[in-house]
């Protein structure tokens, strides 16, 4: 038998390996109580550590979507073999670096559509239990959540944000210019190479089943070439993605992501710089026409009453607007996305600290 044809016959049998343990535990595990096509979260949430009663999440979020995550950890290597045979023939395009393995294992799969995609981030996940939940349970599944890494019961909440199909980041904190407080787990400007290593090792044991980091805050680090060299050199040994918050203009991180061999890909439009219905709005409608003009966008809201509220309820109008959401790694892998040229102007002294 030729080479070829062995892989191929191995592949097969992986595929077969893996849609029978889809098969098992679909049948094995159980459903959650619906009432009406309102899934009741109570039980769930009550393990979790939530008191809420009742939990009406977006359409398509709902706890049974935890089986892929079910089936990515119980094949292990088998589901890497099988995945990063794909990612091997993205790689070839030149669109990523060469260490896809880490976050493949947890990223959402690809979608064939070919309408403009959009990826919105939701931050500063974790520290406001009550909106963090809002944001897990009323967001569609394919709003990636990025969680602080000094949040509470971090475990807890990031299972359950799983369970609901997200796909997670680290918010990672960073030195901002000004007195700004990061928090306790921060990046800072001064700091040498077994800080930096100390830090970021702190930060990744936090939680379990994140794809990337995206940076918190960091208007003075992510001007720093030195530090962000670090940062990289961290990603790329991990083989996680980078996500360029852009708190400022002056930012290297997307040139230090590429010169690293780091997939990533830079914000496009703040959501919710000012906390009002109409500012979140409008900044939905320019995420819109970025995506129809670049073939893709990446927004940054955080959990906020008006935010939450409005992404929500604009996620249902894609279809007529003729684009789609989709997780961010799919953003990631997206041709030419990192091309930093697709962000729109920003003045170098201009800081928008998120």
């Amino acid at each position: 038998m030729t080479s070829s044809k062995f892989k191929h016959y191995k592949r097969k049998s992986y595929i077969i390996a893996v849609l029978a343990l889809i098969l098992s535990i679909e049948f094995l595990v159980p459903v959650p109580d619906t009432n009406d096509g309102t899934v009741d979260m109570a039980k769930t949430l009550d393990t979790m550590g939530y008191e809420v009663a009742e939990i009406e999440p977006a359409s398509g979020a709902t706890a049974g979507r935890s089986l892929r995550f079910v089936v990515m950890e119980s094949m292990g290597h088998v589901y890497e073999e099988v995945v990063l045979e794909d990612d091997r023939d993205v790689q070839d395009t030149g669109v990523v670096g060469k260490n896809v393995e880490g976050w493949s294992r947890y990223r959402l799969s690809m979608s064939e559509d070919q309408r403009p995609a959009i990826a919105i981030v939701i931050d500063d996940v974790g520290l406001d239990r009550q909106r963090s939940l809002r944001a897990v349970t009323a967001l569609p599944p394919e709003v990636t959540l990025a969680y602080l890494p000094y949040a509470p019961e971090l475990d807890k909440q990031t299972r359950l944000a799983r369970d609901f199909g997200h796909e997670l980041i680290v918010h990672f904190p960073m030195e901002p210019l000004g007195d700004s407080d990061p928090g306790p787990i921060a990046l800072m400007d001064g700091m040498g190479d077994q800080d930096v290593s100390s830090v970021m090792g702190r930060a990744f044991a936090s939680f379990e089943g994140y794809v990337g980091i995206n940076n918190h805050m960091g208007s003075k680090v992510t001007q720093n070439g030195v530090i962000m060299s670090r940062v990289m050199g961290e990603l790329n040994s991990r083989g996680l993605f980078y996500l360029d918050s852009r708190t400022i203009g002056g930012s290297v991180a997307a040139k230090n992501a590429r010169q690293n061999g780091v997939p990533y890909a830079v914000r496009d439009i703040f959501l919710d710089h000012e906390e009002t219905e109409a500012f979140v709005r409008s900044a939905l409608n320019d995420t819109v026409a970025k995506a129809k003009e670049n073939g893709f966008a990446i927004a940054i809201g955080h959990p906020k009453d008006v935010t939450l509220e409005i992404v929500g309820e604009w996620a249902e109008t894609l279809d007529e607007q003729g684009v789609r959401l989709v997780p961010l790694s799919e953003v990631i892998l997206y041709p030419n996305a990192n091309v930093a040229m697709n962000i729109g102007p920003i003045g170098s002294a201009t800081v928008l600290e998120n």
